[in-house]
């Protein structure tokens, strides 16, 4: 009766050691991939760090000196000797200033 006993326990042991294992291996794996994850968070971070700054400074208007921004043309209005002043934008067509 005690042998019978004593195969069972050991039995359970073996059995709760295999266990064990595997929830160690897991957790293993997990710890893997959550620093895995981290480092890809934090490369996101730093690749959305460097879009910002590129579009901050895409949207900071260009400075032009006057003197290069403004072409004057004769002629193109109403009646004789009327002029318009043309200044050319860097984003778009030029604007009529009358």
């Amino acid at each position: 009766m005690m042998r019978v006993l004593n195969i069972c326990v050991i039995a359970a042991l073996v059995l709760a050691a295999a266990d064990v294992y595997t929830i160690k291996f897991q957790s293993t794996r997990q710890a893997q991939r959550v620093a895995q994850l981290r480092l890809e968070i934090r490369r996101e971070r730093d690749a959305l760090a460097a879009l910002r700054a590129e579009w901050g400074q895409a949207r900071q208007p260009r400075t032009h000196p006057r003197s290069s921004a403004a072409t004057p043309a004769t002629g193109t209005g109403g009646g004789a000797g009327n002029s318009i002043r043309w200044i050319t934008c860097p984003s778009g067509p030029p604007i009529s200033l009358s």
